[in-house]
């Protein structure tokens, strides 16, 4: 049939005849478990709950953005209406500026 190659030794896996030291090893684990951390920070839809403290921050900041949207609008109703009319009039101008200009040329 076909030779086939011997299967490895324990000693021709094991980590020192890798190049592999214990302070490699725990550098690795200790890398790991940044990344891990850093992970369920950055996606945190295993690891959340109320105690994570990316839920506090992300409901901090909804509520930060809401204010901050209710405080420009000085609390008036027809704030959305009125700034829709002023960008609508804005983009107007400069729709016949330019049609000005490139008529003029």
């Amino acid at each position: 049939a076909g030779s086939r190659k011997a299967p490895a030794t324990n000693d021709d896996n094991s980590p020192n005849a890798r190049g592999i030291d214990r302070k490699m090893v725990e550098e690795a684990a200790e890398s790991a478990e940044r990344q891990e951390r850093i992970w369920n920070m950055m996606a945190p839809d295993k690891a959340m709950g109320w105690t994570a403290p990316g839920t506090w921050v992300l409901l901090i900041l909804v509520i930060g953005v809401q204010v901050a949207i209710y405080m420009k609008s000085g609390g008036d109703e027809n704030f959305e209406e009125r700034e829709e009319a002023r960008l609508r009039e804005e983009r107007l101008r400069r729709r016949q500026e330019r049609l000005g200009a490139a008529s003029s040329e």
